[in-house]
C-alpha cells in the first residue's frame, strides 16, 4: 500500500486526458508523420548535394 493516496478525480482525469490524446492527438499526428518524414529527408538530401 502507498504513503500518498492518489484521489480518484485525478486518477479519472489523466484516463480522460489519455483518452483524449489517443482520440483527437494521435490521428492528427500520424497524418502528419509521414510528410514530416519526407520533408525531413529532403533537407538532409539536400545537404549532402
Amino acid at each position: 500500500m502507498s504513503a500518498i493516496q492518489i484521489p480518484s478525480e485525478l486518477i479519472e482525469l489523466r484516463q480522460s486526458i489519455r483518452d483524449f490524446i489517443e482520440r483527437e492527438v494521435k490521428p492528427v499526428e500520424a497524418k502528419y508523420a509521414q510528410e514530416l518524414r519526407s520533408a525531413e529527408r529532403g533537407s538532409r538530401t539536400s545537404v549532402k548535394s
